[in-house]
């Protein structure tokens, strides 16, 4: 089975809930399945976002980029690194003109 979940990174660091989908990833890596962790670290999603909440402020690219490299150091602290597909949105978004 793949089991894929996203992180936004919408600070330097993981919190207490995020806890909860990262230990329900690692027992599905622990039963042989595919584990994908992918964050949402484009400019273009923070756009998006920024459109749904005012409190998170607008951020640049290389701030998302360091919070997303925080976040997956983080999150292998939980996940098995080696057993772990880290993938980013803008692999697949990075085509589409969110920003307005």
């Amino acid at each position: 089975m793949r089991v894929y979940c996203g992180y936004d990174p919408t600070s330097t660091d993981l919190h207490l809930g995020h806890t909860i989908s990262m230990r329900k990833l690692r027992q599905f890596q622990d039963l042989g399945h595919e584990v994908t962790f992918s964050l949402e670290a484009t400019p273009r999603w923070w756009a998006t976002h920024r459109i749904k909440t005012k409190r998170v402020p607008f951020w640049t690219e290389e701030q998302v980029a360091q919070n997303a490299l925080t976040y997956a150091e983080q999150a292998f602290r939980v996940l098995d690194r080696a057993k772990t597909i880290v993938r980013y949105n803008g692999e697949w978004l990075s085509e589409l003109s969110l920003v307005i």
